[in-house]
């Protein structure tokens, strides 16, 4: 209590907020607000010249205005496309390019992200270099004689062959040649022009017509869609080519008509739009249509000022109808490189266009924001002012938001929709009807410069052809705008979102201190002149004399000369901004250059752990080293020897039981490899090895006890005799001490109580305490567990991280703070359940499910705001339903339908989906290669089956649970053996016998590849199937066992977890008892002499051992039970030896120690590291199993198989049934219901839960996430039935409980053959 106080006194850590206090908890408005990013290279080439002298002048930074969920990926590839690279090597190595034959697409771009474009084979052809920004691009000739430059670090290629340099013969044609002409229909190349009649006042002539020229203007063209809007939406003043609104149309319209007579009032519009808006005007002015030439258009331009577009800036380029990309005409993204004496493209798919004309460039277009007139307001105002007030406020909204230019990166959202249309998909019916599972999903995903077409390269990435393609990778430093920063960089992974990666270089950068949000100075009613900046922030800069302003960014790009033109004045108004940063982000960055690597480790694949994040320590590291181990290898099994031992564990363990090694030499070359000072032992293997050094006489070692440590000594897989918790090294203690350091928390009392109490966490709870599998109730922990876990909880940090999470931008982009990932991993006893579960779900499973999850929290939220409201409308239901008024009725239901119209009103969208249909009968069959398909897919996964019409959550629920039944079944156990159970006895369809826990039957030393390769797939699609289960918020009802559990985090099993007696293998434990006392015997020390040793070994082998360690009727010493069962050193399951000549070798009271050190490495750790590393494998295609580390072992068994023992009140009960269709909670039948439910052993709950909702466990949450139904039984039967998809139960009106009763137990028994189920009622 002391430290939670310390705790909460000295609590200094931060909160990432992007919302304000109006929007509430988990608004999703931030997410659609931009971030400003001011790049800056760190070599940036020198540009030629300046705007009065010839010297060299550093290029500028570009400021741009990111979408904050926009991956690094995307921005790589940016920098990647128009950034200079700096280095002589990667230089040569495109030089060395020419001459060679390519595969290859782009990487980025919107045909690629769509995955619509295959890999084509094309030759390299030429090389040069482009000014100013010095980028390389090189010519591609395809085979269809089409040549294109692009710039080769945005495609993803492979070297095929190569071509003699005498045949490098190029074409005269320029880039822009090879784009194609751009339809007239589709280019925005027309003027709509009114004329003014000779001897007409302009002022009287525009008095008549602006009404209705504004009107028209205005007026949407059904099935079409404006420049910046959706289809059938109005036209804004943009979309007609006046990107300053309504003043900009008026002042020109009004300047031309008096000069010349003919005036402009739409510009830059396709031929159709052009023609609707003359058939229109045509009644009631003059009106004409000019196509604008480039010229024409450039002198337009020049007169109201121009549209800009200086180098690096982003704008889209309408691009000709091309088979690769698209059928019509389309704009897409791309970067200004080049400005003199025209403009020049890269796009980003990383093809480079020059000299493209003015038409077909324009700025990128940014999104209308909807903001509503207040309805009073309106009445006084005229339709024209209605208008104008409505297009100024939408552009000064708009420009307010976005202050800097717009970058249209893609923001990826693998699977989520965006809008009110729900994205459904369909798994292929081959892929269901393969006999073996399919290949890994991942395996066939290759990577960056490979494509997918199935060929291989022979010789490697350039293997033939004496060249390596280069990797580039961009590192990334905070700073400011005024000088570079120091440091190497980060390079982070691709799959970040910009915002997490911005957050994380200010938590751990030196300046980070100074980049937190602060007032903004702006100038209301201000508009840059340049950039429609409105209003301008930060320090504006006006045209001596004239009304003429530009903001800052503008000016800094003029020289001396102009600059001197200008006065600064400073904002007079200020504002606090949204968000936690700086109001734009000063990011530099660097390119590294490296060869190619064909591993798949993080360095080779552009990917480097970010500062300050941390893992899982121990436990990550021995997931690490797991790797796919194959039983029968048993040098790799049992490990190598990283320090640098002589011998493997399995050289050791038949050296000392062959009499080859002795026990002396085993501990001296332990000595030899690791110092007294680099111990990291457990306290007994340390303290074994020191004591010898120490030179104080010893007790005779075992040979058991020399393999125990030697195992440890050397990191292999191992299981210990007893578990002890450990003695933290003091480098472990200083690295956390580091870690929270990075995380930005000084050092002081709360750095010290967290280290406290992480100390605590590693004596006291370092292994939850699991009750062996001898019955079938698993207990989770027992009270002491539970009272010691809510001692470690802190409600003060419980409350932190749920205000974190309540941050909608904050979990979506993945940018919580770094003391957030750090804490619930290393002491994850601080956070209570519920807040530790929240974190697991809004942050394990990507970005699209976390912006789901967040829009569901706000949804949730909305809901129980019209929680009274709802309940009152329902009672009203009720009523209606049961004095049967139909008009009553409707209007409930219309009010219904109204509120939930407004819950779902913020939705953003939904998740994607697939639908697989299967059939009941080769279910196993169709799981298998279902879960191979699917398991790397994000989308959700809904499951039917054939012949049936049920659907959704429940039907789907009721495939995991089918599976798992079949997972059981004796035929299948028969078949292929994974569990350690019993089948003798039991029918073919029957189920097995086991513990009530599911442990991995240990395969043998010596076990046939082909078995191992069959139990690794089998385990490995179970990891898919619960992986993929527990994202979609299903449980696979299969009752794993903790022990099975803690390996997969990667933990350490003592003796304790071998069987029990009476259960299969059971013998093990009791073997393991009497080793304890043996090794008891042992640790008295040199006292008793080797003759008094053995004197007590024979009473131990003389003692009775069957009915105390076996729980057998019949007393049988331990002699006598080895005797009559002529026991060796083989495995009791399988009879495989556990060591060279193991059948020969009897089992004695003397060698009992070794025969159970090597069983239990057998059954505890060898024997089952193959199905262990597989399962893991098999979650770690779904989502990385680091997320699982704050969870208990009883808490991660019910996240994915349910509740084990299921537990509910009577108030739970009436919360979550729910009594309908004429039956209310004063029913008869409903009050004997929930008596029912009450009265039922824990059994007949699952049965009961298995016949409503498909499944016999309850989820996580319990009953609350099921909600279940109860309705009258309208086809006449007195039978229940379930209709699962939507959680029904149709309950005839008994009369009594013992009915009630005897109904429930038939539709029990009947449940798993489908007989009252819903298939049967239809």
């Amino acid at each position: 209590q002391l430290l939670h106080n310390t705790l909460v006194a000295s609590e200094q850590l931060p909160v990432h907020s992007y919302t304000t206090g109006s929007e509430g908890a988990h608004s999703l408005k931030p997410l659609a607000e931009p971030i400003s990013v001011c790049l800056h290279p760190l070599h940036a080439p020198k540009l030629e010249g300046s705007c009065d002298s010839g010297s060299m002048r550093q290029a500028p930074p570009v400021q741009l205005s990111f979408d904050a969920l926009v991956r690094m990926s995307e921005l790589q590839q940016h920098l990647l496309r128009t950034s200079y690279v700096a280095d002589t090597a990667y230089e040569a190595f495109c030089a060395r390019l020419l001459g060679y034959v390519i595969e290859e697409r782009p990487l980025s771009g919107e045909a690629a992200t769509a995955g619509e474009l295959p890999y084509r084979r094309a030759t390299v052809i030429a090389l040069r270099t482009l000014s100013p920004l010095k980028l390389l691009l090189h010519t591609l000739r395809y085979e269809d004689g089409r040549e294109i430059e692009v710039v080769m670090t945005t495609r993803a290629y492979r070297i095929v062959g190569r071509v003699p340099k005498e045949q490098l013969v190029t074409s005269n044609s320029s880039s822009a040649d090879n784009v194609g002409t751009v339809a007239d229909p589709d280019a925005r190349i027309h003027t709509v022009t009114i004329t003014c009649p000779d001897g007409l006042p302009v002022e009287f002539f525009l008095e008549n017509v602006l009404s209705e020229v504004r009107r028209a203007l205005r007026q949407a063209d059904p099935g079409c869609a404006p420049m910046t809007r959706s289809v059938n939406e109005d036209y804004g003043w943009r979309d007609r080519g006046w990107e300053r609104g309504g003043a900009q149309f008026e002042r020109l319209l009004g300047e031309k008509l008096r000069e010349d007579g003919v005036a402009a009032v739409a510009r830059r519009q396709t031929k159709h739009e052009a023609e609707t808006l003359v058939n229109r005007l045509q009644n009631t002015v003059m009106v004409a249509i000019d196509i604008d030439k480039e010229s024409a258009h450039g002198q337009a331009d020049s007169e109201d000022g121009g549209e800009r577009f200086p180098l690096l800036s982003r704008v889209q380029g309408l691009v000709a109808a091309d088979a690769a990309r698209a059928e019509h005409a389309q704009w897409l993204s791309a970067t200004v490189v080049d400005t003199s004496p025209k403009i020049s493209l890269v796009y980003d798919d990383g093809s480079f266009e020059a000299d493209v004309p003015q038409y077909r460039v324009r700025p990128v277009p940014q999104p209308e924001q909807s903001k509503r007139l207040n309805p009073l307001t309106a009445i006084f105002m005229t339709f024209e002012q209605f208008l104008s007030s409505r297009e100024e406020r939408r552009a000064e909204h708009e420009m307010a938001q976005r202050d800097t230019m717009p970058a249209n990166l893609r923001r990826t959202l693998s699977a989520f929709n965006l809008g009110r249309v729900q994205h459904v998909g369909h798994v292929p019916s081959e892929v269901l009807e393969l006999d073996a599972p399919m290949a890994d999903a991942g395996d066939s995903e290759l990577r960056a410069g490979e494509p997918k077409d199935g060929t291989r390269n022979e010789g490697g990435e350039g293997g033939g052809f004496g060249i390596e393609p280069m990797k580039l990778r961009v590192r990334y430093t905070l700073g400011n705008g005024n000088e570079s920063p120091s440091g190497d960089g980060v390079i982070f992974d691709e799959q970040l979102t910009l915002l997490h990666c911005l957050q994380q270089l200010r938590e751990t950068s030196p300046i980070g201190h100074s980049l937190v949000p602060h007032e903004l100075g702006y100038h209301p009613g201000v508009t840059c002149d340049r950039t429609g900046q409105s209003p301008i922030i930060g320090n504006r800069y006006k045209l001596k004399n004239e009304n003429y302003d530009v903001c800052e960014a503008e000016f800094l790009k003029m020289g001396e000369t102009e600059r001197e033109r200008y006065s600064r004045i400073s904002p007079p108004c200020f504002r606090k901004p949204k968000g936690c940063g700086p109001p734009v982000w000063h990011l530099w960055y660097s390119i590294d250059v490296s060869a190619t690597d064909c591993g798949k480790g993080a360095d080779s694949c552009g990917v480097s752990a970010p500062s300050g994040v941390c893992g899982m320590g121990s436990v990550g590291s021995r997931i690490a080293s797991c790797g796919a181990v194959g039983v029968g290898n048993m040098a790799s099994c049992l490990g190598s020897n990283p320090n640098g031992l002589p011998w493997t564990a399995h050289d050791v363990e038949e050296g000392l039981l062959a009499s080859r090694l002795e026990g002396e030499q085993v501990l001296r070359e332990l000595r030899r490899a690791l110092p007294a000072g680099e111990l990291l032992l457990s306290e007994s293997s340390a303290k074994l090895l020191a004591a010898g050094s120490a030179g104080h006489t010893m007790a005779p070692l075992s040979p058991a006890q020399l393999m125990s440590v030697f195992r440890e000594a050397s990191g292999v897989s191992r299981a210990v005799p007893t578990s002890s918790a450990t003695v933290p090294h003091p480098a472990v203690l200083k690295e956390l001490q580091e870690e929270l350091q990075s995380c930005g928390v000084l050092a002081g009392g709360f750095t010290e109580a967290v280290l406290m109490l992480w100390l605590l966490a590693q004596r006291l709870l370092s292994r939850e305490t699991i009750s062996g599998p001898g019955n079938g109730e698993v207990s989770h922990s027992d009270t002491s567990e539970q009272v010691l876990w809510q001692s470690f909880m802190s409600p003060r940090l419980s409350a932190k991280l749920q205000q974190q999470l309540a941050d909608a931008l904050a979990v979506t982009s993945g940018a919580l703070p770094q003391w957030t990932r750090l804490l619930l991993h290393r002491c994850p006893a601080l956070f209570s359940s519920r807040s530790r579960s929240q974190w697991f779900r809004s942050s394990a499973f990507g970005i699209s499910r976390a912006l789901h999850w967040s829009q569901e929290q706000q949804v949730a939220a909305v809901r129980s705001a019209y929680a009274e409201e709802l309940a009152a409308l329902e009672r009203a239901r009720l009523e209606a339903e049961v004095s049967n008024e139909p008009q009553g009725l409707s209007e409930v239901v219309e009010q219904l339908s109204e509120i939930e119209d407004r819950v779902g009103r913020d939705r953003l969208g939904t998740l994607k989906s697939d639908i697989a249909r299967v059939s009941r009968e080769r279910l196993l069959c169709a799981a298998e290669p279902l879960m191979a398909f699917h398991a790397r897919s994000r989308f959700q996964l809904e499951v039917q089956f054939e012949g049936e019409s049920g659907f959704g959550s429940g039907v789907t629920q009721n495939f995991y649970s089918s599976v798992a039944n079949e997972l059981l079944k004796v035929s299948v156990h028969l078949a292929q053996p994974i569990w350690l159970a019993e089948s003798a006895g039991a029918a073919a369809d029957g189920f097995i016998a086991h513990s009530g826990e599911l442990f991995p039957q240990p395969l043998p030393p010596l076990a046939s590849p082909a078995v191992v390769a069959a139990v690794r797939a089998r385990f490995r699609f179970l990891g898919r199937l619960m992986a993929k289960a527990c994202r979609d918020d299903f449980i696979v009802p299969l009752p794993l066992s903790l022990n099975f559990l803690h390996l997969v985090r990667g933990g350490i099993l003592s003796y304790d977890a071998l069987p029990t007696p009476g259960t299969t293998g059971g013998v093990a434990s009791g073997y393991a008892a009497v080793a304890a006392q043996l090794s008891a015997i042992d640790s008295q020390g040199p006292s008793v002499g080797e003759a008094a040793r053995r004197k007590q070994y024979e009473a131990v082998a003389d003692a009775e051992f069957a009915q105390t360690h076996q729980r057998l009727g019949t007393r049988m010493s331990l002699r006598e039970w080895l005797e009559a069962g002529g026991c060796s050193f083989v495995c009791p399951l399988t009879g495989a030896p556990l060591c060279d000549g193991g059948e020969e070798r009897d089992l004695t009271v003397h060698n009992l120690q070794e025969y159970v050190h090597l069983l239990a490495q057998l059954w505890l750790a060898d024997g089952v590291q193959a199905q262990v590393c597989a399962f893991r494998e098999g979650v770690e295609e779904v989502f990385s199993i680091s997320t699982l580390a704050p969870f208990t072992l009883g808490e991660l068994q019910t996240l994915l198989c349910g509740t084990m023992s299921i537990q509910w009140s009577e108030a739970e009960l009436q919360r979550h049934l729910h009594p309908t269709g004429g039956y209310t909670k004063h029913s008869k039948v409903y009050q004997l219901l929930l008596d029912e439910l009450q009265r039922m052993c824990n059994k007949e709950r699952r049965e009961f839960l298995n016949f409503v909702t498909a499944c016999p466990h309850l989820p996580p949450i319990g009953l609350s996430m099921l909600e279940i139904e109860v309705l009258p039984q309208h086809n006449g039967s007195m039978m229940p039935t379930a209709q699962t998809c939507g959680n029904k139960l149709y309950l005839p009106e008994y009369e009594d409980a013992s009915t009630l009763r005897e109904g429930l137990a038939i539709a029990f028994a009947n449940a798993d053959f489908g007989g009252l189920h819903e298939r049967a009622v239809l």
